[in-house]
């Protein structure tokens, strides 16, 4: 398929996400090249190389969405006020203001109709990464020092 219009449907498919996402005061969309966000992607490549049981938090399944979203609270100390990033296909980059982190969190697990995630923050750096199968959510946090 041409580059461009695959990078055009990519874009649509990321827009649409990001009009259906809650709890966000704005969002921004860009294309990014490969020289961006570097530490990030290699702490994406390294959580989803290791043994899950490794994760700095692990839920057993069957546990109810406020009490994943809860967990997240712990860790990042806010619920509102949050500048983050998601990665899409190392491509694209969505930049959310989010305003209500229970409501963001909620939309997208909604929307993903499971608990995967990731978010990247810029200040400091750090990055937390959900994984979910079908039997436990793995959650992975780090900070770039």
């Amino acid at each position: 398929m041409n580059n461009i219009l695959e990078k055009k449907l990519l874009y649509l498919k990321i827009k649409k996400y990001a009009e259906n996402l809650e709890g966000i005061q704005s969002f921004k969309i860009s294309f990014i090249g490969d020289k961006d966000f570097v530490w990030f992607k290699k702490q994406m490549k390294i959580f989803f190389k290791i043994e899950q049981n490794n994760a700095d938090i692990i839920l057993e399944h069957d546990i109810c969405k406020k009490k994943v979203i809860q967990v997240i609270h712990n860790i990042l100390k806010t619920n509102t006020g949050i500048n983050c990033i998601q990665l899409f296909e190392e491509k694209i980059a969505v930049y959310l203001n989010i305003k209500n982190l229970d409501f963001f969190l909620d939309s997208v697990f909604k929307y993903n109709q499971c608990y995967d995630l990731s978010l990247l923050f810029l200040e400091p750096e750090r990055i937390i990464i959900i994984n979910d199968d079908e039997y436990k959510i793995y959650i992975h946090y780090s900070i770039n020092n």
